[in-house]
């Protein structure tokens, strides 16, 4: 609770009386106040959340993400005080279950935060996440799932099947652009799922294997570079063929120790 002094200056003729009106209190909810999340969600990363908040001014804000009562992450410098603003959730926060969001008038400092917490957990990747490193090859190919499954693409070299150039996670319905992908021959790889596990990486539910029969040649001819495109669907026997699991390439798992 803060408490201010109002001072009403009134100028009768050359007179100025001074009338004090005594002390009026106030909050700081009643000047910001966060609506959502407020405590007892749980959020995903790879997901989109829109932190909602009521203000009696339009100065910019400061929003925070908050762990443990230090900041963990500066969602942005200087948002629109409009009483809500689009959150995409970042694939590297830690899981946990104290969290709250802080939402600051950047003007007179008064804040307010979700009044418990909330949690975050890990989610699907969002389209175009990259389980390999860039190149600074000149490659492109646009991948286009057209499943209700979520995909990964793998790329390896033909001669070197198990050694993974590429791996690109496509949401279900989306499309992306891959570049930086190196000439020669490659093999395409595919698989869909569901609830993907970062640690294995590889989906553990409704789970299918592909690849594309033919493989994929990538040149350069006088500053032109191939760019692909491949729809990832099922019912195209023609172009693929399905695989085992265990012939399905495999990128940076964590490896179970053995006694």
């Amino acid at each position: 609770m803060k408490m201010r002094r109002i001072v009403i200056t009134v100028v009768v003729g050359s007179v100025v009386a001074i009338l004090l009106a005594g002390m009026v209190s106030r909050t700081d909810a009643e000047v910001i106040r966060v609506i959502s999340p407020n405590g007892g969600e749980t959020l995903y990363t790879g997901e989109t959340c829109t932190i909602r908040w009521e203000s009696t001014v339009r100065i910019k804000v400061k929003i925070v993400l908050i762990g443990d009562r230090t900041v963990v992450r500066t969602i942005s410098k200087r948002a629109p005080n409009t009483g809500s603003f689009s959150w995409s959730i970042p694939d590297d926060l830690s899981e946990g279950s104290n969290y709250k969001i802080d939402v600051v008038i950047l003007s007179t400092r008064e804040h307010d935060e979700s009044d418990t917490t909330f949690s975050i957990r890990l989610g699907r990747p969002r389209t175009g996440t990259l389980m390999t490193k860039l190149s600074t090859k000149m490659g492109k190919m646009r991948i286009e799932n057209i499943s209700n499954l979520d995909a990964v693409l793998v790329l390896t070299l033909l001669d070197k099947p198990q050694e993974v150039w590429r791996a690109v996670y496509v949401r279900a319905g989306e499309e992306f652009t891959t570049r930086g992908i190196k000439g020669g021959l490659h093999r395409c790889y595919f698989t869909f799922g569901t609830d993907w596990d970062r640690d294995s990486k590889r989906f553990t539910r409704n789970t299918y294997y592909f690849r594309f029969k033919d493989p994929l040649k990538f040149t350069r001819q006088h500053r032109r570079y191939t760019v692909w495109t491949v729809t990832l669907g099922f019912g195209y026997s023609a172009y693929t063929v399905k695989v085992r699991e265990s012939e399905f390439p495999r990128w940076g798992q964590k490896r179970q120790r053995t006694q």
